[in-house]
């Protein structure tokens, strides 16, 4: 499919309408995520384990920290291509089933490095202002305006670089150049299309830990965290009791419905712009 135009309703809508029209795909999106979740869970109740046995505080905070960051990519990387997949190739009903092998490891490598990258231009950004908002105590707007314009520039680098995914993804191969030239004049519109998903994932994800903490307070079973249990009774409960499942299901379903609004305007727009000549206004059309 290759139409010369991006229709931007449909391509901010995609994820929506996916998730309406693979409701069992979904459902396997989010027990990924609960079954990550299960695990940071256990990683969390051996950091518990490891201070209480006298171990450094540090120490254990590095290695839960790395633990949670490498499941967590690799998580969101199995699940963002089952949805890219499902969003390129609609009519393949085996598409949007999660799975690991070669085109998830080649996604995996194209994410991993502009992952680090971002972690490391959000500290920067936040530690400059920091100090800016220490030296300019007098004026608070510094920090508003500083984030601002950063996440404006990333937004607009993340419309150039997004397609590198959905195309590493079609062509089994990393992308990055070609990404860079099929959104050429295009990435502002681009990027507006994910500026709104990214919003939208954003209220689902808000609204969902509402609800989750309804769920646990209809539960009547609110516990301290994991790591701020008195015992480990309190913590494997804090993990594993019911309601920790109950509101880590519901956590999972959620935020598998906040990826898909996230991720699938990027396989939209791909199969959209896909041997598309150069037209920024045709992104709007």
């Amino acid at each position: 499919m290759t139409p010369a135009k991006l229709p931007w309703r449909a391509a901010i809508l995609s994820g929506l309408r996916l998730v309406a029209g693979r409701p069992a795909a979904a459902l396997s999106w989010a027990f990924v995520f609960a079954v990550g979740g299960t695990i940071m869970a256990g990683f969390q109740v051996w950091a518990w384990q490891a201070v209480d046995s006298g171990r450094g505080l540090t120490i254990v905070a590095v290695r839960l920290g790395l633990a949670g960051f490498a499941l967590n990519i690799v998580m969101t990387t199995v699940t963002c291509a089952a949805i890219l997949r499902a969003t390129i190739h609609p009519k393949d009903r085996h598409a949007a089933w999660p799975r690991f092998g070669g085109v998830e490891l080649r996604l995996l490598g194209l994410v991993l490095p502009l992952t680090l990258v971002w972690l490391l231009l959000s500290s920067a950004v936040g530690a400059l202002s920091y100090l800016l908002l220490a030296t300019h105590a007098a004026s608070p707007s510094v920090l508003p305006y500083t984030t601002g314009s950063t996440a404006v520039v990333l937004t607009l680098l993340g419309g150039r670089l997004a397609l590198a995914a959905p195309m590493t993804l079609a062509d089994r191969r990393l992308r990055l150049g070609s990404a860079l030239t099929l959104s050429h004049g295009r990435h502002v519109g681009l990027a507006v299309i994910f500026l709104a998903a990214l919003l939208i994932s954003m209220a689902i994800e808000g609204a969902g830990a509402w609800a989750r903490d309804l769920l646990i307070g209809a539960m009547g079973n609110a516990s301290p965290p994991v790591l701020k249990s008195p015992s480990l009774s309190a913590a494997l409960n804090a993990a594993f009791g019911p309601a920790a499942m109950a509101a880590r299901a519901l956590g999972a379903m959620v935020h598998a419905l906040a990826v898909a609004v996230l991720v699938a305007p990027i396989g939209h727009a791909y199969r959209c712009l896909k041997g598309d000549p150069v037209d920024q206004g045709a992104v709007f059309d």
